[in-house]
């Protein structure tokens, strides 16, 4: 079958009351936003929070992700 659609990963990050910073994952397709995970980023560097994207792609595997 041939796939009409693929998906977009998106991502967040917002700092809590106690000055964590979280960052989450979602899917998005034409028919609904999906969470996927929620990561405590307040001491990691940027490279490890591109690794955490990178792997949340393949996760939904790349050929999925626009």
């Amino acid at each position: 079958m041939e796939k009409k659609t693929s998906c977009s990963i998106m991502s967040d990050e917002w700092i809590d009351k106690k000055r964590c910073s979280i960052c989450n994952f979602l899917v998005n397709s034409p028919k609904r936003i999906i969470f996927l995970s929620s990561i405590n980023t307040t001491n990691k560097i940027f490279d490890k929070v591109f690794e955490m994207l990178d792997a949340t792609v393949k996760r939904i595997e790349e050929e999925n992700v626009v």
